[in-house]
């Protein structure tokens, strides 16, 4: 029989009390970290600026972060059996996504939405739960062991002194806990094969050949795209320095008190970048960019969403998915 079935689509968005109280804590912390924050340091900001520069920062997370992030949730996808998508579907799924990505804590609304999506084409609901561990644990992985890289310059290491607790400033520790993240992110898909809880088990090491390599691009390439931004307001950074900072940003992201990072952001690169000697304005120059860098992709994933016309779906027939 060829029923069909008519969805709504209605993403399991946090209450409004939670977007509320996120955005009320991001006020608290920016008004915290710039109360003090003299004008002349937003001049010094405005006359810094390089826009050619800061613009092409913006390119890498406008096309190579989507590229490799497609990459990484496509190779992932082998782990279990399941219908691919596709390369297109899956890059629209991406970007899609990234306009949930900051409504609830941790960063789950953007896999929520994938979670959606992906049971909409017939999923099992722990393919999809091993997907997002898996992509998740090994890029958590990636940005501790790039945190462990940038503090073996003395520099770096100095400036988070300030603010990080003693074992937690020492490059072994990131190292080790991040190795531990990949040791569970590749034991995962085994155990749950072994266990037969997986609907559909897939290839158990095959997809780790693409995986790696895209999510190590990953980290590459926001690295440098903030960089460019660095370089933007006359600021320098290593390539590890960097990675260094993005790996603190997105660790204290993860913390549900605050809205896209507004407020925590600043609170963390003016810890880093005056540790390392660097003006405030600049700094805070660099973190609206960086914000800018991250808003770019939702806005055109809600385009998407728009030009697509999600607000009726029509469920795939049985046994097609």
């Amino acid at each position: 029989m060829n029923h069909t079935t008519r969805l709504t689509l209605r993403p399991r968005l946090p209450t409004w009390t939670l977007v509320v109280g996120k955005l009320a804590m991001s006020l608290l912390l920016l008004w915290i970290t710039l109360r003090e924050v003299p004008l002349s340091a937003w001049r010094l900001a405005l006359a810094s600026a390089r826009p050619i520069e800061c613009g092409a920062s913006i390119l890498p997370f406008l096309i190579f972060v989507p590229l490799f992030e497609t990459l990484r949730l496509r190779a992932g996808a082998g782990l279990v059996g399941e219908h691919d998508p596709g390369f297109a579907r899956w890059a629209a799924y991406f970007l899609e996504s990234r306009a949930f990505l900051y409504l609830l804590p941790s960063g789950l609304g953007q896999e929520g939405y994938l979670w959606w999506r992906l049971r909409h084409r017939g999923w099992h609901h722990t393919s999809c739960v091993l997907l997002f561990l898996v992509v998740r644990v090994s890029g958590l992985a990636v940005w501790l062991l790039a945190m462990g890289w940038a503090l073996r310059a003395p520099a770096f290491t100095q400036a988070c002194k300030g603010f990080l607790p003693g074992p937690l400033v020492r490059s072994s520790t990131w190292v080790l806990i991040g190795v531990g993240m990949f040791a569970i992110a590749l034991t995962l898909p085994v155990l749950l094969a072994r266990l037969e809880r997986l609907h559909r088990p897939g290839a158990l090491f095959a997809p780790w050949v693409g995986l790696l390599p895209s999510t190590l691009g990953t980290a590459i390439t926001a690295s440098i795209a903030f960089q460019l931004a660095a370089q933007g307001f006359g600021l320098h950074f290593s390539l590890a320095q960097a990675a260094g900072c993005l790996t603190l940003l997105f660790v204290g992201m993860v913390l549900p008190i605050s809205f896209a990072g507004l407020g925590l952001q600043e609170s963390i690169l003016l810890l880093v970048a005056q540790g390392m000697g660097m003006p405030i304005g600049p700094v805070l120059g660099l973190s609206v960019v960086l914000h800018v860098q991250r808003l770019v992709p939702a806005l055109v994933g809600m385009g998407i969403m728009a030009l697509r016309g999600l607000e009726t779906i029509q469920r795939p027939k049985a046994g097609c998915a």
